[in-house]
């Protein structure tokens, strides 16, 4: 039996409508990636603010667009799901226009991109990319949305 909790916090108002979207986009996600337990809470912040915790976390002095932090250390692809994910509207809303992207696309995107983190997908190497590249496309694509990638 799944155990599912899911909060989103502080969801812009370009998107207040669609929720439920991000909701059912979770849901597929646990489907597809047959994950028995979650946990996951979603921010969203300012600039300011995720380049705060992309230095403190990370060490990195610069804005991002989104900041996965998994509740325990994953070493490999786990069947649950538990942290916490930081978005940045402003960055990822810049990001849509430069890329030309739907926006809310883009950010069912990174949420996802996200998740997979949360259970441990990386692209630290050439191979772990394609991997996880590969698992993005295939979730999208249940959801009409394009290759990020192309």
């Amino acid at each position: 039996m799944n155990q599912n909790n899911f909060d989103i916090n502080g969801l812009p108002k370009d998107f207040s409508s669609k929720s439920s979207e991000m909701s059912h986009m979770f849901e597929s996600f646990i489907k597809g990636c047959n994950i028995i337990k979650t946990s996951v809470e979603v921010s969203f912040v300012s600039r300011e603010e995720i380049k705060k915790l992309n230095k403190k976390f990370r060490n990195k002095n610069i804005e991002t667009n989104v900041l996965s932090f998994p509740k325990s250390v994953v070493s490999k692809i786990s069947n649950t799901c538990e942290g916490e994910i930081i978005i940045c509207n402003d960055f990822l809303l810049e990001e849509a226009v430069e890329q030309n992207k739907d926006p809310f696309h883009h950010l069912l995107h990174l949420f996802l991109h996200s998740l997979l983190h949360l259970i441990g997908f990386t692209h630290d190497d050439k191979n772990d990319a394609i991997l996880m590249e590969r698992k993005e496309i295939e979730l999208l694509s249940k959801f009409g949305i394009a290759n990020p990638y192309k």
